[in-house]
């Protein structure tokens, strides 16, 4: 008998076995039937009863589960407990589809540290969505321990203490009527006081997943004995300015005085570990308001990870969502209130009128600033002070 022969033989057989509800015998034969003929994607026809479940889920080759997954997800059988539907959530956290059939299924009941990170992950989504102060003034609290209040460069203010996340469109409102109802659980939105925490363990999830990431372990350094990963910021407007005047940056060549900036920064702020991302934010971001205009500019610098408060593209609950995955954004804490930067790692961005812009775009596209290939992108080179 050949070898295919052979696999026909045993794929029969995992067939007789999953009719006869023998799980057992039908993963036995599974495993050795060949891995592109893809045989437990065959297995949730039979509806996977709970006392087969995690035999059958830890016999799934993972670089292999999507498609079993999806399957899954549309024949999930009624009396599954708990602890497998969080399994399997947590095994599909990129499948929305697997996503829904756990959330929706009728024994789905968070345990409290699951409510506490559906909450945690309701703050940052909202966060993600629309950045307002009253973020800003909620992580300041969380490390200070006091309430906070915010005034941002937009001159608008928000409070942790004050505010709420609105239950079904994940805004972030000031409002003394809302919030009172929120507080008393007369309504499902959920005041930011109370998110605060479930922040921490939220961090850890986050920083034990970017540890997991595959482009970490290619870019990750080692200071001091803490990991650290180099991530990429694009600002502008006064906030840009300030920093090309403190580097004593001279236009004309590209040039600066200083080495080494100490960059006044918020409690927190959004970095990504894509470097043509920062770029687009630095262009787009020159020019706001009655702000200093061109002043566009990609800093650089390696955070621990153990400073990262949350992640825009790494789920790390059943349920979370993310609103911009592509932009690849890592929030950092900096209780300090600053960061230290070598002036070689500081980007100055051509003018916003030098860079194309897309029809369909309403931010300019990362096309060339210039007539000079990308990699030429003007660079601070340090002179001497006269």
């Amino acid at each position: 008998m050949g070898w295919h022969e052979e696999a026909q033989a045993h794929d029969r057989a995992m067939h007789i076995a999953l009719d006869a509800g023998d799980w057992e015998e039908a993963i036995r034969r599974a495993r050795v039937i060949p891995k592109n003929w893809s045989p437990f994607d065959r297995f949730p026809e039979h509806q996977i009863p709970p006392e087969a479940m995690n035999q059958v889920l830890d016999a799934v080759p993972k670089s292999d589960s999507g498609n079993f997954l999806f399957e899954l997800a549309h024949k999930l059988h009624p009396d599954l407990k708990h602890e497998h539907l969080r399994r399997i959530g947590e095994m599909g956290l990129d499948d929305h589809t697997v996503q829904d059939a756990v959330l929706s299924h009728p024994n789905w009941s968070p345990s409290s540290e699951e409510s506490g990170a559906h909450i945690a992950g309701k703050f940052w989504n909202s966060y993600e969505r629309k950045v307002m102060p009253h973020h800003f003034a909620a992580v300041k609290s969380l490390y200070s321990g006091n309430p906070e209040t915010i005034k941002d460069h937009r001159g608008r203010v928000g409070s942790s203490h004050q505010s709420y996340i609105t239950d079904e469109k994940g805004a972030v409102l000031d409002d003394p009527e809302g919030f009172k109802r929120a507080s008393t659980g007369e309504s499902r939105d959920i005041p930011i006081q109370s998110a605060l925490r479930f922040l921490p363990a939220h961090a850890k999830r986050v920083q034990a997943a970017i540890l997991k990431d595959p482009w970490t372990r290619r870019n990750i350094r080692y200071m001091n004995g803490k990991p650290h990963i180099q991530l990429f910021r694009g600002v502008g407007g006064d906030y840009g300015k300030r920093l090309l005047d403190a580097a004593k940056f001279d236009p004309r060549d590209y040039s600066v005085t200083e080495k080494r900036l100490r960059i006044p920064i918020t409690e927190m702020a959004s970095w990504t570990t894509d470097p043509e991302t920062a770029r687009r934010f630095a262009i787009g971001r020159g020019d706001i308001g009655d702000q200093a205009k061109d002043a566009g500019v990609v800093i650089s610098a390696y955070h621990p990870v153990e400073s990262i408060l949350h992640s825009g593209f790494h789920k790390v609950h059943v349920g979370q969502e993310h609103k911009h995955p592509g932009e690849s954004e890592i929030i950092v804490g900096h209780p300090k209130g600053h960061v230290t930067v070598h002036t070689r790692n500081i980007e100055v961005q051509k003018p916003l009128a030098d860079t194309p812009v897309h029809p369909d775009m309403t931010k300019p596209s990362l096309r060339p600033r210039s007539s000079k290939p990308r990699h030429s992108t003007p660079r601070m080179s340090r002179r001497k002070a006269a």
